[in-house]
């Protein structure tokens, strides 16, 4: 008679987790209903949040556009920016300073980075947490922390034609990204280092590829 008798503990000197236990089930349900909502807020956070994205702009020069002037640059995006927004942004802030790309829409431009080109839908976060490593090198992890400049960086990117402006001397720029006009690319896609690019590819191991 449970009015009689009440309702019957459990021995806390027993261990019983092994056996069935609706109230813990719930408060596990409750725990992991909160942790998925705090990770997902924290993922929110993050992809809102912006760093500033240091890349080259491949000018193309020369009557046949054969030549190219690399400009240093900066630009301030979200980790959630997909490579697409960043080529919009960029056509559409600076085509009055550069009358080229005025012709162009992004794209008409592409990203690429150490051998790799970037299609338009990836995003900075998932570049930057990919894991894409080429000889040792995880290519993406720096994207929003570029290394300081050294005396043999700047002796480098002068011998590799990098113009350097004045506001823009703190980081090295020998393994930036780059962004330029995609016929520029397909018309000297023949020559080195262009014959050496591929379009990147998330499910592929780079490790030995290059």
């Amino acid at each position: 008679d449970g009015s009689r008798f009440g309702k019957l503990g459990k021995n806390p000197a027993v261990k019983a987790d092994f056996l069935p236990d609706r109230d813990r089930e719930l408060e596990d349900a409750k725990e992991a209903i909160r942790l998925k909502e705090e990770y997902r807020a924290a993922m929110k956070a993050k992809l809102e949040s912006s760093f500033d994205l240091h890349f080259l702009y491949w000018q193309s020069r020369g009557m046949l556009g054969q030549d190219v002037r690399k400009i240093k640059c900066v630009m301030s995006v979200k980790y959630g920016d997909s490579v697409a927004d960043l080529l919009n942004r960029f056509r559409d802030d600076n085509h009055r300073e550069y009358p080229e790309l005025a012709h162009l829409t992004g794209e008409q431009c592409m990203f690429a980075k150490e051998g790799l080109i970037v299609p338009g839908h990836h995003t900075w976060f998932e570049l930057i947490n990919t894991g894409c490593v080429v000889q040792d090198k995880d290519v993406f992890k720096d994207l929003d922390s570029p290394k300081f400049v050294t005396d043999k960086d700047k002796a480098n990117e002068r011998k590799a034609g990098i113009e350097v402006k004045e506001s823009l001397k703190l980081y090295s720029y020998l393994d930036a990204g780059c962004v330029m006009d995609r016929k520029w690319f397909d018309r000297n896609s023949k020559t080195f280092p262009m014959c050496k690019w591929e379009v990147y590819n998330p499910r592929k191991d780079y490790r030995t590829a290059f």
